[in-house]
């Protein structure tokens, strides 16, 4: 098995041209990029979550947004945000469908967040089996309802109602 490695950032997004292994961090003052996707149904009413497996090192069996994961050495946002979706879940999207709307800056990290819509029947998703237990459908209040019941990562309220909102089309944030 092939050890996945990770290109290292400036905070200001610079690559440095350094490389870390899975389960390195970013040296103090750098960091690496993460990307995640929120999939709503075309309502846009609903965000498909997913269960995260109950042997993952972080947030084991909890329930998550659409798809995260780390861009790999070499790779940009928007191409491993197309990988993760197709690994995890098995989504067939085009990257036109796929739209970023925020980056967030923090300790050792850069988080770039993009928006899709699109009605996926989940029984025909082929979800990957070391990272997703099963997927669903959810309203923000049944998110909120997972969170209050200790079932879903904790995201700050105000993000998971701008993730809704924003899957309107009417807005983005971008770098």
């Amino acid at each position: 098995m092939q050890i996945e490695m990770f290109d290292v950032y400036t905070r200001d997004r610079k690559p440095t041209g350094r490389v870390i292994a899975r389960g390195e961090r970013a040296p103090q003052g750098f960091c690496r990029l993460i990307v995640h996707v929120c999939i709503f149904d075309t309502d846009k009413r609903r965000m498909l979550i997913q269960r995260r497996q109950p042997w993952k090192k972080s947030y084991a069996g909890m329930w998550d947004i659409t798809v995260s994961g780390s861009v790999k050495a070499g790779e940009g946002s928007r191409e491993a945000i197309m990988r993760e979706i197709s690994e995890e879940i098995g989504l067939d999207l085009s990257s036109d469908e796929v739209r970023l709307v925020q980056t967030m800056y923090g300790a050792g990290r850069i988080d770039d967040v993009y928006i899709a819509v699109k009605d996926a029947d989940i029984d025909s998703l082929t979800l990957q089996y070391d990272e997703v237990a099963e997927v669903r459908w959810a309203t923000l209040d049944e998110i909120f309802a997972l969170q209050d019941a200790g079932e879903f990562v904790g995201y700050r309220p105000e993000q998971l109602n701008l993730y809704f909102a924003l899957a309107d089309g009417r807005g983005s944030v971008l770098n």
